[in-house]
């Protein structure tokens, strides 16, 4: 999934650690954007960042020197399992 991160602020923005996962913190990879989630509110559930067989996040890296300007955007990539089937009406 691409997601765009905006600067609505009054001055420019580091984003470099803004979305790091604190729960598999890694000094190396301090820079990523490992704690976005998705959120599926229809069906309260809440995707994580998928990881590789290293535990590193499949998502953008090294932010640590990205900088958004006041009312510039930059965007970003995380990828996510798919999503089980959505559970059927009963009546």
């Amino acid at each position: 999934m691409a997601f765009r991160a905006t600067n609505t602020g009054k001055e420019s923005l580091n984003i470099g650690s803004s979305f790091i996962d604190p729960a598999i913190f890694n000094p190396n990879t301090a820079s990523d954007a490992g704690g976005v989630a998705l959120i599926d509110a229809p069906n309260n559930k809440k995707y994580l960042v998928l990881l590789d067989s290293a535990k590193n996040c499949i998502c953008s890296k090294q932010l640590g020197s990205t900088s958004v300007d006041v009312g510039q955007s930059t965007v970003l990539f995380a990828e996510f399992p798919a999503p089980g089937p959505r559970p059927r009406q009963c009546r």
